[in-house]
């Protein structure tokens, strides 16, 4: 699954709470809620493995899209060294 994309739980669940059939006023606030504090997570962990893996996980960055499976448009934007 990683070598698709690099944040398969967080897209999965994403996906989750998203996808609801009857999205209330309550349910969107949860949901914009929850995206927001994945979001954040997601860039605190993405900084933490940068300075764990250093090149190698630069250069999985660079190739493997965060969060939608063959899509450009959410890959990290590429870091000045």
């Amino acid at each position: 699954m990683y070598r698709v994309i690099r944040h398969p739980m967080y897209a999965g669940f994403l996906f989750g709470i998203w996808a609801a059939p009857d999205m209330s006023l309550g349910h969107l606030q949860l949901a914009a809620l929850l995206t927001a504090y994945i979001l954040i997570g997601w860039r605190w962990e993405e900084a933490d493995l940068m300075r764990r893996y250093g090149a190698t996980y630069r250069a999985y960055r660079e190739t493997v899209p965060a969060f939608l499976p063959g899509s450009s448009t959410y890959r990290t934007v590429k870091q000045p060294r």
